[in-house]
């Protein structure tokens, strides 16, 4: 899958987006570990839907929802050199993996106020 952003979402849109499959891979790693498989196999179908309902961050996903939805594929990172001081860096590493995605989170989020 290429990293091409699939276009800017229309306004109201939902992105929908999906990334290497390096990064789907270690999602489902992470999620494999955080699951207690046993106790989810042990109920029923009708249990986990009741469960799914009425889980408030989990909205049925409507007809409008799916109108609303466009795919959209994250733009390819590239790799620079680029000199932090120290004790930054060292805050965003001691948070654990994904330091540098949370970096380029911050930076984008930057980016984005400037334009406004």
């Amino acid at each position: 899958m290429s990293g091409r952003r699939a276009g800017k979402p229309r306004d109201g849109a939902v992105k929908v987006t999906f990334g290497t499959e390096a990064g789907r891979a270690s999602f489902r790693r992470r999620m494999r570990a955080a699951v207690d498989w046993d106790a989810l196999d042990a109920r029923s179908e009708a249990q986990l839907t009741r469960a799914a309902v009425a889980d408030a961050d989990n909205p049925p996903l409507d007809a409008a929802f799916w109108a609303r939805a466009q795919v959209v594929q994250p733009a390819a990172k590239r790799a620079v050199s680029l000199r932090i001081d120290g004790d930054v860096l060292d805050w965003f590493r001691s948070r654990g993996r994904g330091y540098q995605t949370r970096i380029n989170a911050v930076l984008r989020s930057y980016v984005a106020a400037q334009r406004r």
